[in-house]
């Protein structure tokens, strides 16, 4: 019996598929089983602390819903695009990771990345703790994508050495490579961060009317947060506070006041008199009337059934 050259590809792909996938972590890929998905692939697993730099052809990776639960703690995954092109959808989130530029991610959730043809990267992961220092890198710099460039290429280079060099870490020299990387990364963060806000101050209001245009699109939706509205406008969460502090104010603050606001409207509609204010309330996104009533009266002296009896002469 004899094997074809096609039947063997298709046997070394599932090999590195597997090995990456146990190995590396617990991935699920869709390719072209004609083609070798991976012309090269370095592995190295550090008990919490793997790393990986892979060069192939276009493909997908996912993290399924059920090995997202099987996974116990929270991870963090950094990605250095070095070559071609990534797409990474996570939830609501996308973003396009060019070549020359990283971002970094919760691992830990179900995702999908696409990955262009000629593609190259290397990805560090690990496990974190609760209120992590990571998790606020995570949450400032999550929803960016930002150039490989000064710190940043510090913090792959000490990656890269270590798989290069296929060095085995103890557990400080764990725990002291990624506090390097952590540290080399926040600095960029910062300094983009910075250098964005110094170069638009004027432009923050131009944000804010961005920011404040999506609220009032959006206002019928239970889950907006400020962390969406940073997602929707491609800026990091920390932005969007900035944005608002220069008014006064808070996103939470901004979207509560406009929901009850809007609340008002349609009460005092004569129109909508066939409208139980609990539907008001929830057209509004608000899931507890409860909660509603106290924010309404906080915001305008009286309760809602008092504002819409007034209003309409009952």
């Amino acid at each position: 019996m004899t094997t074809s050259p096609e039947s063997l590809t298709r046997v070394s792909q599932l090999q590195q598929i597997d090995q990456i996938r146990q190995g590396f972590y617990p991935l699920e890929f869709s390719f072209d089983p004609s083609r070798p998905i991976f012309e090269s692939a370095r592995v190295s697993v550090q008990l919490g602390c793997d790393m990986a730099e892979v060069r192939g052809a276009a493909h997908r990776a996912m993290l399924s819903k059920r090995h997202a639960e099987e996974m116990a703690g929270r991870f963090v995954k950094v990605l250095w695009q070095l070559h071609g092109e990534a797409h990474l959808q996570q939830g609501s989130r996308e973003l396009r990771v060019p070549p020359g530029h990283w971002t970094l991610y919760d691992a830990g959730r179900p995702y999908q990345m696409d990955m262009s043809e000629g593609s190259a990267f290397l990805a560090l992961v690990f496990e974190v703790g609760e209120n992590d220092k990571w998790l606020r890198l995570m949450r400032d710099a999550g929803s960016r994508v930002m150039k490989t460039q000064g710190e940043s290429q510090l913090a792959l280079g000490a990656v890269r050495s270590v798989l290069q060099d296929e060095i085995q870490l103890s557990s400080r020299g764990r725990a002291l490579l990624k506090d390097t990387v952590w540290s080399f990364l926040s600095m960029q963060t910062e300094d983009d961060e910075g250098a964005a806000l110094r170069s638009r101050a004027a432009p923050l209001a131009i944000l804010l009317t961005d920011a404040q245009r999506y609220v009032n699109e959006h206002l019928g939706d239970p889950g907006l947060t400020p962390d969406r509205i940073a997602v929707a406008l491609r800026v990091s969460r920390r932005t969007i506070y900035n944005a608002f502090h220069a008014e006064g104010s808070t996103p939470q603050a901004y979207i509560q006041r406009c929901r009850v606001e809007r609340c008002r409207v349609e009460l005092e509609d004569p129109t909508a008199r066939h409208k139980s204010i609990t539907s008001i309330a929830l057209d509004f996104g608000f899931n507890d009337t409860a909660y509603f009533s106290r924010a309404f009266r906080r915001q305008f002296g009286h309760s809602p059934s008092e504002v819409r009896a007034r209003a309409l002469g009952a």
